[in-house]
């Protein structure tokens, strides 16, 4: 799933941007990263939580935490 993700997303996310002249919006960092988390809870379905960090008081608008519990596997981004 996250590798599929990670080959699609890209060039999906530069092709919406692309196109955001054409409508006459600015979509923003914001925009990419709110679609990227949709994209993982649709692939990811009861299997993910998402929790969003406190901006102000982490610094970090996003971080993301990936954890196999099966196999007791972990990274970080």
């Amino acid at each position: 799933m996250l590798c599929s993700l990670a080959h699609l997303f890209p060039g999906f996310a530069a092709d919406f941007l692309e196109g955001s002249y054409r409508l006459r919006r600015r979509f923003r960092e914001e925009t990419i990263t709110d679609m990227l988390m949709s994209a993982l809870l649709a692939s990811g379905g009861r299997r993910l939580i998402v929790e969003f960090p406190n901006e102000p008081r982490t610094g970090a608008d996003m971080q993301w935490d990936f954890v196999d519990v099966g196999r007791g596997g972990f990274f970080g981004y």
